[in-house]
């Protein structure tokens, strides 16, 4: 089963994180606790390895509905980087900057982009689970 699950889980997601490589495809970044510059490709930093992952303490399985999380962002991260390239794509050509450059399908997407962004870290996931979420959802997929 481990097998099918992505390992490295990006709190950050990597389509996001592209858009501020250099020409090398790097990142530079900055460490707070130690103070470091260091470079970085984006499949290599802002991740937890199985972070959105729920273990289960019944049976043999190690995680409950296995890469289910990951899925669902991998879908909405195509839709968000879509319509991100859009909107960057009508600045960089529209010489008036008065004119809306986003339509009503498209400040959706960002407002979901947003709020996916503020909610998929995982602090957040880890404060909101608990073992009678985890039992529910046990007995609920039997």
């Amino acid at each position: 089963m481990a097998n099918n699950i992505t390992k490295k889980q990006h709190f950050v997601p990597q389509f996001y994180l592209r858009q501020f490589i250099d020409s090398d495809n790097f990142l530079h970044c900055y460490n707070k606790t130690s103070g470091k510059r260091f470079p970085a490709h984006t499949d290599d930093i802002c991740f937890k390895e199985y972070g959105y992952e729920v273990t289960s303490s019944f049976g043999n399985a190690k995680f409950l509905l296995p890469n289910e999380i990951e899925k669902m962002f991998r879908e909405l991260e195509n839709e968000y980087n879509k319509v991100l390239k859009s909107i960057v794509q009508k600045c960089i050509s529209n010489p008036n900057g008065r004119s809306l450059i986003c339509t009503p399908h498209e400040r959706s997407v960002l407002a979901s982009m947003v709020s996916n962004f503020l909610v998929r870290n995982f602090l957040a996931v880890e404060k909101h689970l608990d073992d009678e979420i985890t039992q529910d959802l046990l007995l609920n997929n039997e």
